[in-house]
């Protein structure tokens, strides 16, 4: 099992989540998710895709259609949808 940040629901019936993967830093979809706490190496990791993605000047997160998704934008959505 790789690590990765859940990021946001798909919206589908299958309840799954977008997540970003921490081996190859893209997008995936899984319906399954154990929440823990965040290791260093997950921050490092992070750390270390927004120094390469230098065109945004870091990562940039965007919904569907393309929208940037501000750090406070769904915070409390995200903890929420989580739990249910």
């Amino acid at each position: 099992m790789a690590g990765a940040i859940a990021l946001c629901p798909t919206g589908n019936e299958q309840v799954s989540y977008y997540f970003l993967s921490l081996h190859t830093g893209k997008r995936v979809v899984r319906n399954k998710l154990t929440v823990l706490p965040m290791p260093a190496e997950a921050i490092s990791t992070v750390h270390q895709l927004a120094a390469a993605c230098k065109k945004y000047k870091g990562i940039t997160f965007t919904n569907k259609d393309g929208n940037i998704i501000r750090d406070s934008d769904d915070e409390d959505n995200m903890a929420g949808n989580l739990s249910d």
